[in-house]
C-alpha cells in the first residue's frame, strides 16, 4: 500500500503540472479558430457575388460590338456602380441591353441583367461621344452675309454634344444667308442659316396663275420678304386683291387660281 501511494503522488503532480500547459494549448486553438472564420467568411461570402467589374465589362463589351448607327469616330466612358450593390452572381452569361427610348449617344444609360435561377437587373451609366467633321465658320461673319466655301472648314467635333443640329456636308451651307453674326470656330447650324431672299417686300413682282392649262400673268406688289419656296402674299396692282402665293423665282410669285 506504501508502495502505491508513493507513486500516486507523483503523477498527481505532474497531471497539475500540465494543465496549464493544456489550457494555454486550447486557448491558442480557439484563437487560431476564430481568426480562420472571421478571415475566411467574408471571402466565401464575396466569392458568390458578381464582381462589378465583370458587369462593367459587359457594357463595355456590347458598346464596342454595338456602335451607334451613322458615321463617325466613337468614343465612350462606362460609369461606376454603387460599391454598396451586392448581387448575386449569375450562373448565366450577363445580357446588356439598351433601354427604350435611350439615347444612341451622349449621357445615356445601358441595362444589365442575370437570367440565371436567381435573376437581377440593373442600369449603368455610360456616356458615348460621336465624332465627326462638321462645318464651322473660318473667320468672324456678320449677320446677313451670304456664305461662300471660303468661310466654311470642317472641323471634328462630338456631335452628341451639338443639340442644335449641325451641318455635315459644306455645300448645304454655300449660298445660305446668316441670320446672326457669329465667331471664328462657331458650329454653323441649320438655325443660322437661311435661303437668300429673292424677293423683297415692296417690290414690283410677276403674279402667275395657272388654271387649265391657262397661263395668266399680271403685275403685283410683294407684301413681304420671301425666299425660294416661301410664301407670302402680294397684292395685284389692277384689281387690288391681296392673294397668296409661292416664291418660284426672282421676283415671280405663283399663285393658284
Amino acid at each position: 500500500m506504501n508502495i502505491y501511494r508513493n507513486h500516486r503522488k507523483p503523477i498527481g503532480r505532474l497531471q497539475e503540472a500540465l494543465r496549464p500547459a493544456r489550457r494555454s494549448a486550447l486557448r491558442r486553438l480557439s484563437a487560431w479558430t476564430t481568426i480562420a472564420l472571421v478571415w475566411l467568411t467574408p471571402l466565401s461570402a464575396a466569392s458568390l457575388l458578381q464582381p462589378h467589374d465583370s458587369i462593367r465589362l459587359a457594357a463595355k463589351t456590347h458598346l464596342e460590338n454595338n456602335p451607334p448607327v451613322g458615321e463617325g469616330r466613337t468614343e465612350f466612358t462606362i460609369g461606376h456602380l454603387d460599391s454598396r450593390l451586392r448581387l448575386q452572381q449569375c450562373a448565366a452569361a450577363l445580357e446588356v441591353f439598351r433601354p427604350p427610348g435611350g439615347r444612341n449617344s451622349g449621357h445615356t444609360t445601358l441595362g444589365v441583367r442575370c437570367s440565371g435561377p436567381k435573376p437581377w437587373k440593373l442600369y449603368i451609366p455610360v456616356t458615348i461621344k460621336v465624332y465627326r467633321p462638321v462645318a464651322v465658320a473660318q473667320g468672324a461673319l456678320l449677320r446677313g452675309a451670304l456664305l461662300s466655301a471660303a468661310d466654311i472648314e470642317l472641323v471634328e467635333k462630338d456631335v452628341s454634344r451639338l443639340g442644335y443640329g449641325f451641318i455635315a456636308d459644306p455645300s448645304n451651307a454655300v449660298g445660305k444667308e446668316l441670320r446672326r453674326s457669329v465667331t471664328a470656330g462657331t458650329v454653323l447650324t441649320p438655325h443660322h442659316l437661311a435661303a437668300p431672299h429673292i424677293v423683297e417686300r415692296g417690290q414690283t413682282v410677276i403674279i402667275v396663275a395657272n388654271s387649265g392649262g391657262i397661263e395668266v400673268r399680271m403685275a403685283g406688289e410683294a407684301l413681304a420678304d420671301g425666299a425660294h419656296n416661301d410664301r407670302i402674299r402680294v397684292r395685284n396692282n389692277k384689281t387690288r386683291r391681296i392673294v397668296e402665293g409661292t416664291v418660284s423665282a426672282p421676283g415671280v410669285v405663283q399663285v393658284l387660281m
